[in-house]
């Protein structure tokens, strides 16, 4: 089972961005696995116990830093979700529990940041001040994604 975390609802429109991450869901189920649709407003308790039960997660793309589609709030909930999937992910990977996590777009730009990040900066004060034009070095190691 693979966990897709969806994007807020857009508070302009009445309609729910489930439907973007069912996009998602499709393209996992079309190479035959399973997939489960995460609120972005999930309590971290609730968050553990669902990593627990997938074996790898989807950031999918998206504007939430749009701010004439997201509340600031929106913005926050969804990116501290996103952390502390990938905090607690990072922890497994380290003790050598294989789970995969697949970014898109700007769920890719996030996976890079929150790899960059010190925990001795504030996290969106990190992300705020990142320079948008910078080179990268990405060291790609083994991966025994399909």
């Amino acid at each position: 089972m693979i966990g897709v975390i969806a994007l807020p609802k857009i508070h302009s429109l009445h309609e729910s961005n489930i439907q973007y991450a069912k996009k998602y869901v499709k393209w996992i189920e079309s190479s035959g696995a399973k997939a489960l649709i995460i609120p972005y407003d999930i309590s971290l308790p609730d968050l553990l116990t669902v990593l627990k039960s997938i074996q790898g997660i989807v950031f999918i793309g998206g504007a939430i830093e749009n701010k004439k589609l997201y509340s600031h709030q929106q913005y926050i909930t969804y990116v501290t979700t996103l952390y502390h999937a990938f905090t607690t992910i990072k922890t497994y990977n380290d003790q050598g529990h294989y789970f995969p996590i697949w970014g898109t777009c700007l769920g890719f730009e996030i996976l890079i940041l929150f790899s960059m990040h010190s925990p001795s900066t504030h996290l969106f004060e990190y992300i705020q001040k990142h320079p948008l034009n910078t080179n990268r070095s990405l060291t790609l190691k083994k991966s025994r994604m399909k």
